[in-house]
């Protein structure tokens, strides 16, 4: 009987060690993707990327502007600005891993900001 406990044990531990090596690291490349309306990236990922073309560059100043620009592998490049203050706490909340996901309208006004910081993206490598 309490060789049938240890192996119920083992399985047991065995079962964990494989659901915990699954989920372990888990890590999401998100290289800039640019459509119709909508343009998001990794920082890392466009950083790490074997491309020279693609980047995310967002920036505020103090006059309580900001903005981001994307540049996809094949060049394509979207770019929307703000004034609304909302959105440039989004901007100010982008790390240096961070994904980041900008909407636009027909003016080049951002009607969408997003700033995802997570531990399944990737540090940029130098």
């Amino acid at each position: 009987m309490a060789s049938g406990k240890v192996r119920r044990f083992g399985i047991l531990v065995a079962g964990l060690a494989v659901a915990a090596t699954a989920v372990a690291g888990q890590r999401l490349l998100h290289n800039v993707f640019i459509t119709n309306d909508i343009a998001f990236g990794g920082l890392s990922a466009s950083r790490n990327s074997p491309d020279s073309v693609q980047f995310i560059t967002c920036f505020t100043r103090s006059s309580g502007e900001g903005g981001c620009t994307l540049r996809d592998a094949t060049g394509l490049t979207r770019a929307c600005a703000t004034e609304t203050p909302a959105q440039i706490e989004v901007i100010r909340a982008i790390r240096g891993d961070s994904r980041v996901d900008i909407q636009w309208n027909a003016a080049g006004e951002c009607t969408a900001l997003t700033a995802r910081n997570s531990s399944r993206y990737p540090a940029k490598q130098p």
